[in-house]
């Protein structure tokens, strides 16, 4: 892009430029041994959590007081409980941190075949594939954020007779239940309410944008049988794929082969 960079919420955006537009690689049309698409510099997303307005509820919906020191115990809640819930921009444990594939501004791409007429349409064409997405402009981290969303349920939690988390020690020495769907009398379960509001902050300026940090190369052969009529060929692709990342490295979430067998119609040029 030239100029101001478009400033988007989202990740349909990355350096002022659509994602559709980037540079990926991976397929049978340029590097043949890896998924479409596939081979691209990598962002870490990391999904935080704020919440406020927070409040507990029983099962019937009835909002619970908050206790005031001194005040009588009963139907209502310790201010510490509510505080445990209370946070701004803390780290979401329910999503995983994953990289996002966020392509590249450049592109470097090496094809090399020999086509070997076998017999009839039937031919071999054994090839060497390199290439490399990567960003020659730096990249600012981008950061996305949804409106507060209200009432939404935190969690469900035991009180005990006090209004505070009950301890499941508290639990076993409290009389035996009788009623309260199994809970010792005093002791209740209560649901904890509050509005959310969630990010995901997208690391882009730490992100492996070079050209050795993404570059990819395969080589194997093809068999290929030219059909006629509509004049392009079947292709059966074996591939070996030395610098594969599988999922025995650090980052088990690229899903990339050592070998890998295809089948394609078309030319790769």
């Amino acid at each position: 892009p030239f100029g101001t960079p478009f400033d988007s919420n989202s990740l349909s955006f990355v350096g002022g430029t659509p994602l559709y537009s980037r540079f990926f690689l991976g397929g049978e049309q340029d590097i043949r041994g890896y998924n479409v698409r596939s081979i691209s510099p990598t962002a870490q997303v990391a999904s935080t959590v704020t919440t406020r307005n927070i409040s507990a509820t029983d099962l019937t919906g009835k909002t619970l007081k908050i206790r005031k020191p001194g005040q009588a115990t009963g139907h209502s809640v310790a201010p510490g409980v509510l505080n445990q819930f209370l946070s701004e921009n803390a780290v979401d444990t329910s999503v995983p941190n994953f990289p996002a594939f966020i392509g590249g501004d450049t592109e470097m791409l090496f094809n090399l075949e020999y086509r070997i007429p076998i017999i009839g349409p039937l031919a071999f064409a054994p090839y060497f594939d390199i290439g490399s997405a990567f960003n020659l402009r730096g990249l600012a981290n981008q950061f996305e954020s949804s409106e507060f969303i209200p009432n939404q349920n935190l969690a469900q939690v035991t009180l005990n007779p006090r209004g505070e988390l009950a301890t499941k020690r508290e639990i076993r020495k409290a009389t035996p239940p009788e009623s309260q769907g199994g809970l010792p009398p005093g002791f209740q379960q209560v649901f904890i309410v509050g509005d959310s509001q969630t990010s995901r902050d997208v690391l882009l300026s730490s992100a492996a944008n070079g050209i050795f940090d993404n570059y990819r190369y395969s080589f194997g052969g093809e068999l290929r049988v030219q059909v006629p009529v509509i004049n392009v060929p079947f292709r059966l692709i074996f591939a070996w794929n030395p610098n594969a990342r599988t999922a025995s490295d650090t980052n088990s979430l690229f899903f990339e082969q050592k070998r890998a067998i295809r089948f394609s119609v078309g030319r790769t040029f």
